[in-house]
């Protein structure tokens, strides 16, 4: 486990969502990686999404919004259909209209 306070190359630390956004001004582009929590908080904040998608339904209990219902999002890249190891997932990115 990683102290926070730790210094990590590269790495800069915040502590809310507001020191979070402003940091990211600094940069081109940013990631968020995170857990339903953080995608949740960031939701209203970001403008695209890469998603995958798979033809599976594994036992989960947590899912990211299906964008596909939100009149203020849009395909703007889709791989087309693949499969690897009889499972079949599509790459998509979605934009903020």
């Amino acid at each position: 486990m990683t102290n926070l306070d730790e210094d990590i190359k590269g790495a800069e630390t915040v502590y809310s969502i507001d020191e979070a956004l402003e940091a990211a001004k600094k940069h081109p582009r940013v990631f968020i990686i995170g857990g339903a929590s953080v995608y949740e908080q960031f939701f209203p904040h970001i403008r695209r999404v890469f998603i995958t998608k798979i033809e599976s339904s594994p036992h989960s209990d947590v899912f990211f919004p299906n964008l596909d219902g939100f009149p203020d999002w849009r395909i703007t890249d889709d791989s087309g259909e693949k499969e690897q190891d009889g499972i079949k997932y599509r790459f998509l990115t979605y934009e903020r209209k």
